[in-house]
């Protein structure tokens, strides 16, 4: 369900209901005594932080390289954790399945929901933009643009195919890509941004 790989090139695995899995050698092991409560959504290895982070049903983990015999421990963001990143001031965002977009900065967390602008509580997908800008997609509500302190929504209303999406990738020439429940979609971020705007 979920990948990343170690600055050593080992290969981590998270799967929908097997548990984690990690790459020794030419195959793959199951983490030992690590239950993750349901699916593993997410996998990243922030190498500034030197730790292995999870997104699960228990909610967001840090597994530290300096131990690696003792199981991942909570963050203490909410449980379901479906996807984060982490943007360019260090600032670690994770979206929740029904449970609205998380922020963690100098040990401090912050929730957004619908109140707050989302136009959705489950977020599937985020990307950091360079520029600052956080992309977020959502389950229902389409793709949502966090910028300056304010949310704004682009959804089938402004010409998206479904406001479902799934993923978000950049790729450095300008436009975003989107995984959608009606097909793969290309969009310049100028659009977007004039669109938000």
């Amino acid at each position: 369900w979920s990948i990343a790989q170690h600055p050593d090139g080992r290969i981590w695995a998270g799967t929908w209901s097997g548990g984690l899995f990690r790459q020794e050698g030419d195959r793959f092991a199951r983490v030992p005594g690590f239950d993750p409560g349901g699916p593993i959504w997410a996998l990243q290895y922030i190498p500034e932080d030197h730790a292995l982070w999870i997104g699960c049903a228990r909610g967001l983990l840090r597994w530290p390289d300096s131990a690696p015999d003792s199981p991942p421990v909570s963050i203490g963001a909410a449980a379901n954790v479906c996807t984060f990143v982490r943007d360019r001031e260090g600032v670690v965002w994770y979206g929740i399945l029904g449970g609205g977009l998380g922020r963690l900065a100098s040990g401090v967390q912050t929730r957004f929901r619908k109140a707050d602008g989302l136009p959705s509580d489950s977020i599937n997908a985020l990307l950091a933009d360079a520029d600052g800008t956080l992309w977020i997609g959502t389950a229902d509500g389409g793709l949502s643009r966090y910028r300056a302190g304010r949310f704004a929504t682009i959804g089938t209303a402004q010409g998206l195919p479904n406001n479902t999406i799934c993923h978000i990738a950049d790729d450095g020439r300008g436009f975003l890509w989107l995984s959608t429940h009606h097909g793969i979609v290309r969009l310049a971020k100028t659009d977007l941004h004039r669109c938000a705007d």
